[in-house]
């Protein structure tokens, strides 16, 4: 069982990196910052981070991280309420997400930040979490490309298949934008 676990495991953190880019593509491209309870919340971070992308390097441990903190306290509640995973490799997977989801704003914040815990420099250049170089394609993309903000590891594959801008387009023909 334990290679199920690790590979269960393994999925949590990549299915963070989706998650991680579809929220970021979904605050980037639709509705404002004075949209009621969306705005102030979670667009409004989004678009300052593309005005000064250093915005996030001056914001202390529990602003950057408590969204995510508190999205995943409420996920993981409704999870055990329904009785929890329902096994270890479903555990294994709920428990890297969880945490993985966690770090989320905290590994895009290092990406960003001049000067970081050496262990985290070591871990970017490993690839296991993003790196500046890495989430530097998502500014100079003018915001198009290259959403992932956890680990990466899923950009060059949605870019490639242009995922979000095929989903914006498809929107804008329905005529269902928000």
């Amino acid at each position: 069982t334990w290679p199920a676990v690790i590979v269960a495991a393994a999925l949590g953190v990549l299915a963070t990196d989706l998650t991680s880019g579809v929220v970021h593509w979904f605050c980037d491209t639709f509705f404002e910052e004075d949209t009621p309870i969306l705005g102030p919340a979670l667009i409004r971070a989004f678009r300052e981070h593309h005005r000064d992308p250093l915005a996030i390097t001056r914001r202390g441990v529990l602003e950057v991280n408590n969204s995510n903190c508190v999205g995943m306290l409420v996920t993981l509640a409704i999870v055990l309420w329904w009785g929890g995973p329902g096994s270890r490799t479903g555990g294994a997977f709920l428990t890297s997400y969880a945490c993985a989801v966690v770090l989320t704003n905290q590994c895009h914040k290092w990406a960003h930040a001049p000067r970081i815990p050496r262990v985290v420099r070591w871990l970017q250049c490993a690839g296991v979490v993003i790196s500046p170089a890495h989430h530097a394609r998502h500014h100079r993309s003018d915001g198009r490309r290259a959403f992932c903000v956890t680990t990466g590891w899923l950009n060059p594959a949605l870019d490639r298949v242009d995922l979000f801008g095929r989903i914006e387009r498809g929107v804008a023909r329905r005529g269902d934008t928000p």
